[in-house]
């Protein structure tokens, strides 16, 4: 390749980041996100008081996004975070719990218990990879 060749190459367009993008994708979802957890502490203070404490947090937290949605109607740019939280959030948080639940009761049976369940999760890990 000559000189006047490489002079004849146009240079490549810079790609634009992503940063725009994602900056976008928050802020979309932060509205629905806000308002769940708006909704989920006073779901929360709801089901602290006596006649309600029965039900516990979710039944309340359900009733209460119910009567929401009968009452006011919600706006279309809080929809995507609305979703975002009944399934990402919503999943992650039932996931988590479980995890707690199960290393409670784990590291109160013992050492041995940890380590045959260890065993367990690897053996289950690698079977289902292979």
């Amino acid at each position: 390749m000559s000189y006047g060749e490489l002079k004849a190459v146009k240079p490549t367009r810079h790609v634009k980041s992503n940063t725009n993008a994602n900056q976008g994708k928050v802020k979309t979802l932060s509205k629905g996100v806000v308002l769940t957890l708006v909704l989920a502490i006073v779901a929360n203070q709801i089901a602290a008081l006596p006649f309600f404490s029965i039900m516990g947090i979710m039944i309340v937290s359900i009733l209460l996004g119910m009567t929401w949605n009968r009452m006011m109607a919600i706006p279309s740019d809080y929809k995507p975070g609305i979703a975002f939280s009944s399934k990402t959030l919503l999943r992650a948080g039932i996931i988590l719990m479980g995890i707690r639940l199960n290393l409670q009761q784990i590291i109160s049976t013992g050492l041995s218990v940890i380590l045959i369940d260890m065993i367990v999760i690897i053996f289950t890990i690698a079977l289902i990879v292979s």
